[in-house]
């Protein structure tokens, strides 16, 4: 029972990453297109393609902080967890899928090209990691401290 708990969890924080990861690549995807981009069509394909590499990545990060966590954490119940390492595991959480990736496709790109991408991918993987980290924590104590629903009077 309790793996089928850890596995309903990590694919729950999987898609909530996910789809977070994919609505805050809407206007990252938007400004890089006008930034590098000016004058040229803009094909929907295209974005939306951009925003699900966003979505992609942040179920796949998304999944690695909940084995990290669960893995790390195990004998810690959600009250006492700490918010710096849970915020140190959802950074590691983003930054180990990005690494991999940027590992196994950036280096057939030029030394500026792989510097760019490994600044900006890993700036924003490790804020979006540790803010989703935070997230995901306080949406777990707040669960867990209603003990009776309120009555709106």
């Amino acid at each position: 029972m309790r793996f089928l708990r850890l596995v309903r969890g990590a694919v729950g924080t999987a898609i909530t990453w996910g789809i977070g990861w994919g609505l805050v690549g809407i206007p990252l995807v938007l400004w890089e297109f006008l930034a590098h981009w000016r004058g040229a069509h803009l094909p929907f394909n295209t974005v939306f393609a951009m925003v699900a590499n966003f979505g992609a990545a942040g179920a796949v990060s998304g999944l690695v902080f909940s084995v990290a966590l669960a893995v790390a954490e195990r004998r810690e119940r959600i009250e006492t967890l700490r918010w710096r390492r849970v915020a140190g595991w959802g950074v590691l959480g983003a930054l180990l899928p990005q690494l991999v990736w940027l590992v196994g496709t950036g280096w057939g790109a030029g030394p500026a090209a792989l510097a760019w991408w490994m600044a900006s991918g890993l700036a924003i993987g490790s804020t979006l990691g540790f803010t989703f980290a935070v997230g995901t924590l306080a949406a777990a104590k707040r669960a867990i401290s209603v003990e009776e629903p309120r009555l709106i009077r």
